[in-house]
């Protein structure tokens, strides 16, 4: 005999269907939003001189990096590979803003 508890989903943080959801979510909403105005920040370092192309450019660019950013923490497997990914983002990103700033 089955009973209604028996029947519920698996505990959170229990190797569940989605395992680690608050630190996947914090990876996917406000260290991807960090890395992606890292990167665009930091894009106005290597990015083709122009005024309009110092403009342009981010705009069209950063939401496809959020994006992109977004998608690949909800959709990976394992966290660490992505969380590193992002870390060396903000890291090289963060490097060259202060190398240009000296």
């Amino acid at each position: 005999m089955t009973h209604a508890r028996d029947m519920t989903a698996p505990e959170p943080g229990a190797g569940g269907l989605f395992p680690r959801r608050g630190l996947r979510l914090f990876l996917a909403g406000p260290v991807a939003l960090i890395a992606s105005v890292a990167a665009i920040v930091g894009l106005g370092l290597y990015a083709p001189v122009g005024p309009v192309d110092r403009i342009i450019l981010p705009i069209i660019v950063f939401p496809f990096l959020y994006v992109g950013f977004f998608f690949l923490v909800l959709m990976t497997g394992r966290l660490w590979p992505s969380a590193l990914l992002l870390s060396a983002v903000i890291a090289g990103n963060a490097l060259l803003i202060a190398g240009a700033m000296t």
